[in-house]
């Protein structure tokens, strides 16, 4: 579908006509939205296995994968929306649509490798090669902005501005590079040792090995704090980056974790307790980092007055937050614990577009942050529930933990409420001009409605 776009899109600059142009364009956007959709809707009719001697890999779905893949797909597909023009466009602008047309689908397409293959290598390799495009694609956000600035004539926006913009993408995309790069060895060398175990089931200390080099390098890959370095600047200055980091590959790691660490949990009893309470503490200490994190927003706000910093900060923690705790529900091992890291994977990606597209202030603002704290009536309840009582069951401690991040948060959202933002104009720049930002927010209104009402269904269907 990205290829047939991609080839459709620069078809359509050789037309001279403006109606034959546009059809082409529409054409285009169908393509690609269709090649989403299919990655979502295909594996669902999908069952057994096939291997893939060429690669030397297996592949296989199951009902994580399967939510997985409308999850992330979901996601890219606000993605695509938002990097697509809806008026006249210059040829710069149509080069970058372009590239982000090809950036976003080769994600979608990685990502799908990554959740139907049941060997933990290629999961890896897989999420490692999205980290690559991400650079790209915050690229595109740069393109977004200049044209925007140009079609609305804006001439006060200081040079100085605009490098440091450049200078945040830069650095944002190569922490996630180099955060990324560290998490591959730190599951690849973990892989390899878990596949030693069975070989002399006697050797203990091969397996602890091996879990703990998987687990801290899925909550580096997650980007749980204090491995959410790149959060903050991708979504200041590029947050179609920011959605495809932390609203599509991060839910995907999530859910590759589920799916590693299944086969494990009859030989967690091996794992000595510090082991475990290791792996249980990187979500909760990752969730109470963030709470902090958040609650010193305000104060880097006087260090750093440019528009948007604090609305960035906060949105970023906040999304690291419930990655903290989707994290320790994947950890604990136990049922409950695994649904709500499924819920609450499936809320990051749809609520991520919804903050990013938001207004200051505006309904879908005030939502966004109600479902990344997991509050009542929003799409994060069920899964943030599911996982509190996990948490209880394995100790109290772990719970007021969490809950001690959640609160930290909270006490940061309700300090920004009143306060004048000018966040939402300074977001929007990044995205194509005439995109149906406002349509989006809509839509993504109603699927947090959606996700509240099907959140307990979806838990009992999964059968983890």
């Amino acid at each position: 579908g990205g290829v047939l776009a991609a080839l459709l899109w620069a078809s359509g600059a050789r037309f001279s006509s403006g109606q034959t142009a546009y059809s082409v364009r529409v054409a285009a956007l169908v393509a690609v939205c269709g090649g989403l959709l299919a990655g979502a809707g295909v594996p669902l009719l999908a069952a057994g296995s096939l291997a893939v001697p060429e690669l030397g890999i297996s592949l296989g779905v199951n009902a994580a994968a399967r939510v997985g893949l409308c999850a992330v797909n979901a996601s890219l597909l606000c993605a695509v929306l938002l990097a697509w023009p809806g008026k006249e466009n210059s040829v710069e602008q149509r080069r970058a649509t372009l590239s982000a047309l090809l950036g976003i689908s080769s994600v979608s397409a990685l990502l799908g490798l990554a959740l139907v293959s049941t060997d933990r290598l290629a999961e890896a390799l897989a999420l490692f090669c999205t980290a690559l495009l991400v650079v790209p694609v915050a690229a595109f956000s740069a393109q977004n902005r200049r044209f925007e600035t140009k079609a609305n004539e804006v001439t006060n926006i200081e040079e100085e501005s605009i490098s440091t913009d450049a200078a945040q993408r830069l650095a944002g995309g190569l922490k996630y590079l180099v955060m990324s790069t560290l998490a591959t060895a730190l599951l690849v060398v973990g892989s390899l040792l878990l596949a030693r175990y069975p070989l002399n089931l006697a050797d203990r200390g091969t397996l602890q090995a091996g879990v703990g080099l998987l687990v801290i390098g899925l909550a580096i890959r997650v980007g749980t704090m204090p491995f959410a370095a790149s959060a903050v600047d991708l979504v200041r200055s590029a947050p179609q980056a920011a959605i495809v980091a932390l609203g599509a590959v991060a839910p995907a790691a999530l859910f590759v974790g589920v799916q590693m660490l299944a086969p494990l949990r009859a030989n967690l009893d091996d794992v000595s307790m510090a082991g475990r309470q290791v792996a249980l503490g990187l979500g909760a200490i990752g969730a109470l980092l963030a709470g902090i994190r958040a609650l010193a927003s305000g104060a880097e706000e006087q260090r750093n007055p440019a528009p948007g910093s604090r609305r960035a900060t906060l949105l970023a923690m906040s999304i690291a937050l419930q990655l903290g705790w989707a994290l320790f529900g994947v950890m604990s091992g136990s049922v409950v614990g695994l649904a709500g890291a499924v819920l609450l994977a499936l809320n990051l990606a749809l609520t991520v577009p919804l903050a990013l597209v938001s207004k200051d202030g505006g309904p879908g603002w005030a939502v966004s942050g109600g479902s990344l704290l997991g509050l009542p009536l929003t799409g994060g309840f069920f899964g943030t529930l599911l996982i509190a009582q996990a948490a209880a069951q394995i100790g109290g401690l772990w719970l007021v933990i969490l809950l001690l991040g959640s609160g930290l948060v909270a006490v940061a959202w309700v300090r920004s409420l009143g306060q004048d933002g000018n966040g939402e104009t300074q977001v929007a720049m990044y995205f194509a001009p005439g995109a149906p930002v406002r349509l989006l927010e809509w839509a993504l209104l109603a699927a947090q409605v959606g996700l509240l009402a099907g959140s307990l269904p979806l838990a009992k269907a999964l059968g983890l």
